[in-house]
């Protein structure tokens, strides 16, 4: 039985919860009568799910490419969420406050954290992940 981390563990599952998310959002649209309506957006966002569910699974595996696709995925998520963060916190401060809620941050910043998690548990688990490490 192989040794891995709680972390390592926590960052699969997450990509697998990323992934579930992205599918619940895109796939009714790409399902629909008109797939396109929206730009692509919706295939965009069905082969993100697929390519997040590839990497939680490759994680939960210890496979190599499983790690490497994760912190791909994990380093564009965070790039992504912190880019609207920072644009949503900049419109923020230079209107009136009073009239924005706190949640519209909250969630970016929420997911900027998961991401953040996935990349950081990931590149602390480098050592789980070669090929005579998961063998005790």
């Amino acid at each position: 039985m192989g040794r891995r981390s709680p972390l390592t563990v926590i960052a699969g599952l997450l990509l697998l919860v990323w992934a579930g998310l992205l599918a619940y959002v895109s796939l009714p649209t790409l399902l629909s009568d008109e797939p396109f309506w929206d730009g692509g957006v919706s295939v965009l966002g069905a082969v993100l799910a697929v390519a997040h569910l590839a990497a939680g699974l490759g994680v939960l595996a210890l496979a190599p490419w499983g790690r490497r696709i994760g912190l791909v995925l994990g380093g564009i998520g965070l790039f992504g969420t912190m880019a609207v963060v920072l644009t949503l916190a900049a419109n923020m401060l230079s209107s009136d406050i009073t009239q924005e809620t706190p949640i519209v941050l909250a969630i970016p910043a929420g997911m900027a954290v998961l991401y953040a998690v996935i990349v950081l548990a990931l590149w602390r688990a480098r050592d789980e992940f070669t090929p005579g490490a998961a063998a005790d």
